[in-house]
């Protein structure tokens, strides 16, 4: 079962597996807008979770994300 978070160098983790890609793509942009408002930026990115290991979205699921 593929899972998605929110990764960043800086930020770090988002601390969840969301089940849905759009989970993951609302939750980065909480986190986004979350960081500016307070005058800074957000480096999370949404990655898949695959046999416990993290991976690129592919370009399928990044073409989704985009419409999420």
């Amino acid at each position: 079962m593929v899972t998605y978070t929110c990764v960043g160098s800086v930020r770090g983790e988002c601390g969840r597996e969301h089940r849905a890609l759009r989970a993951a793509v609302q939750c980065c942009r909480k986190d986004h807008r979350g960081c500016a408002s307070q005058g800074g930026y957000s480096d999370r990115a949404v990655v898949a979770v695959e046999d416990g290991k993290t991976r690129r979205l592919t370009e399928y699921e990044y073409e989704q994300s985009l419409s999420s």
